[in-house]
C-alpha cells in the first residue's frame, strides 16, 4: 500500500493515537511530507511529529 495515499492515512492514524480523551482535541497547524505540527489546547504547546518511514 505504498504510494501517494500512504501519508494522509498515517497522519490520521497518528492524530487518533495522540488523543487520550475526547476533551483533549489537538489542532493541526501544519502538515508536510515528513511531519505534522499540532497544538494541544490543555498545554498550549506545539509539537512536530515525524511520520514513520
Amino acid at each position: 500500500m505504498a504510494g501517494r495515499t500512504g501519508k494522509p492515512k498515517r497522519a490520521i492514524i497518528t492524530m487518533a493515537k495522540l488523543r487520550p480523551t475526547d476533551d483533549e482535541v489537538e489542532s493541526i497547524l501544519a502538515c508536510s511530507d515528513d511531519s505534522v505540527t499540532i497544538t494541544n489546547p490543555k498545554h498550549w504547546e506545539e509539537q512536530t511529529l515525524p511520520f514513520d518511514k
